[in-house]
């Protein structure tokens, strides 16, 4: 019994060196390049000029949720942003506040029953951002990176279309509860 905790723990202690070193290796790979913070991930949003596609669980990021916004009412890029539906209406998401801030604008928000589960962005369909701080988790280990290769921006452009066609439409709705606003989607 007494060796179970501590093999436990060497095991976890392996996956979050495999993590690390995942991590390294992914930096590295040619075309590549480390994403090292939410900031960051928010500035490459404000360098978009066409069209910003945010697909995750859910968008809970300050940073995130107001450069999605800068971009599609201040400068006019189209901005499509998928959501889990069981994550869209958190108390904490920005999704529903998102569709209900900008309803004249290019801002299209839609959610489906289950979102891959490593977050992305795809830039002017020229650039991948992939990892956990698209979607401001600053604590996951894994990496993010960006990448310019044109097989992997096909292929999760692709994927993108194939499910943005299947989503529910939000549509933004608030309501006072115990004096206080609420705003959700209807899906």
């Amino acid at each position: 019994m007494r060796g179970r905790p501590q093999a436990l723990l060497a095991l976890l202690a392996l996956l979050a060196l495999l993590a690390l070193l995942l991590g390294v290796a992914l930096a590295r790979q040619p075309g590549t390049e480390a994403v090292a913070s939410v900031e960051q991930v928010a500035a490459l949003i404000d360098q978009a000029q066409r069209q910003v596609v945010y697909v995750a669980p859910g968008l809970y990021s300050p940073p995130v949720a107001q450069a999605l916004h800068r971009a599609a009412v201040q400068r006019g890029v189209q901005v499509l942003v998928l959501l889990e539906a069981s994550q869209v209406n958190e108390p904490s998401s920005y999704g529903a506040a998102l569709a209900f801030l900008a309803p004249e604008r290019p801002l299209f928000v839609r959610v489906v029953q289950a979102v891959r589960t490593a977050p992305l962005l795809l830039l002017d369909s020229r650039v991948l951002v992939e990892g956990p701080l698209v979607a401001g988790d600053a604590f996951d280990p894994r990496p993010t990176a960006l990448t310019r290769d044109y097989v992997r921006l096909a292929v999760e452009v692709d994927r993108f279309n194939r499910t943005w066609e299947k989503a529910g439409r939000c549509r933004p709705t608030a309501y006072l509860a115990a004096g206080e606003l609420v705003l959700r989607c209807r899906i």
